[in-house]
């Protein structure tokens, strides 16, 4: 009788236990393509950032944006949100990460819930389980907002979220970086800057909750064709060939221009918050050397790496357009500072960006960089991140 007693209880305990919310339909093909129109118009870089928004305050890194917009279209539309559990341990843990979670039943306001469910993806997600369980590939011509460019190349990993594409072929491309804080969604507009090698990264899509267990061949939309450019082309070239195939009419060279340039500068910008959120961190630690973890989320080698990779791009691009007859019309100063770039004129002090400080000029960190100047490691000092003095120091460098 006892034990019937305590089965009741648990019963009816679970029983009244919430949801994080209450799904009321099952996802369709008209979702779908509101979830793209969604993406495309209504998921702003500051939909985390802004106080006046309903969803401020959550953390983001790397694979959180993308997991964050498919857990509040979600919510708004009161469709189930699905998951494999990567972390699954133990006889009874769950195989999936849903809504129907009562893991939040103390949190009354259901915004309060889904916030807290966001972050409980983060921590148990990430890009490997968002590329191998939750998405599958796609054609290269049915990429559509809301769709994900997941990668990991030469020890990177990154995420990001289709925004737009436009039909010069380049896209729109939200993504967030390390350490996992509130910040305003960063973005890219272009193809993705780092390449794939293999399955299962590159273009995919979210499968929704009944999809999850269905053989990805059989799932609509399915398709291994980027794999079969990147056996054709290799890594190098297949991220522009997919381009080639998505471009209805040519981007006009100025355009390309200042879009490389708009990109760069958006960089410089990127790694300036990331040096003060360094250095901010490293002053609340009384400044002892930085362990693994802490390395990982305030240094900057994958972040200077993109910078560089960029420069290149742009020096590349601009060297061919001034080796041709081709006439490009552009503010004299950008022009100026493009040539300081190709010809290696140090002592050129124009900026390419606009109201940055020379510090931070993207052409003068490509100077300094090469000369070994530049310091990705947290416990430097500001100066030292930025090129204007040497770091010396017995704290540890991670791969």
């Amino acid at each position: 009788m006892k034990n019937c007693v305590i089965l009741f209880l648990v019963l009816f305990s679970t029983s009244i236990w919430a949801d994080v919310w209450e799904s009321k339909d099952e996802w369709t093909p008209e979702h779908e393509l509101k979830y793209q129109q969604w993406i495309e118009n209504d998921y702003h870089r500051r939909i985390f950032s802004n106080p006046e928004s309903p969803y401020y305050g959550v953390l983001t890194d790397c694979a959180d944006v993308a997991y964050a917009a498919r857990i509040i279209f979600s919510f708004e539309n009161k469709l189930p949100f699905k998951i494999k559990n990567p972390e699954r341990k133990g006889l009874f843990a769950s195989f999936y990460i849903s809504n129907k979670q009562n893991t939040f039943d103390k949190l009354k306001n259901e915004i309060d819930r889904v916030k807290a469910f966001i972050n409980k993806v983060a921590v148990h997600s990430g890009t490997y389980n968002l590329a191998k369980n939750d998405t599958f590939p796609i054609a290269i011509k049915d990429i559509k907002p809301g769709d994900l460019y997941i990668t990991q190349y030469n020890g990177i990993k990154h995420a990001y979220v289709v925004k737009k594409i436009y039909t010069s072929g380049v896209m729109d491309l939200y993504y967030s970086t390390l350490p996992r804080v509130v910040r305003e969604i960063k973005f890219h507009r272009g193809i993705p800057l780092f390449t794939f090698s293999e399955a299962p990264w590159g273009f995919r899509r979210f499968k929704n909750p009944e999809q999850l267990n269905v053989p990805e061949k059989e799932i609509p939309g399915f398709s291994l064709e980027q794999y079969e450019l990147l056996k054709k082309y290799g890594p190098e070239r297949v991220l522009s060939e997919i381009s080639n195939l998505l471009r209805q009419e040519e981007e006009g060279l100025e355009g390309k221009v200042m879009r490389l340039i708009e990109n760069l500068c958006r960089s410089m910008e990127d790694r300036l918050d990331s040096v003060n959120r360094s250095i901010e961190y490293v002053n609340s630690i009384n400044g002892r050397c930085v362990n693994m973890a802490e390395y990982h989320n305030y240094s900057t080698p994958g972040l200077d790496n993109r910078i560089i990779k960029q420069v290149k791009i742009l020096e590349k691009f601009w060297k061919s357009i001034s080796e041709s007859s081709k006439e490009v019309h552009l503010v004299s100063n950008v022009e100026s500072a493009l040539n300081k770039l190709i010809f290696n004129e140090y002592e050129n002090s124009v900026l390419l960006c606009e109201g940055q400080d020379r510090k931070y000029d993207p052409i003068e960190f490509y100077f300094k960089f090469n000369e070994g100047m530049i310091s990705p490691h947290p416990n430097a000092s500001f100066n030292s991140r930025w090129g204007d003095e040497s770091f010396n120091s017995d704290c540890q460098v991670f791969n």
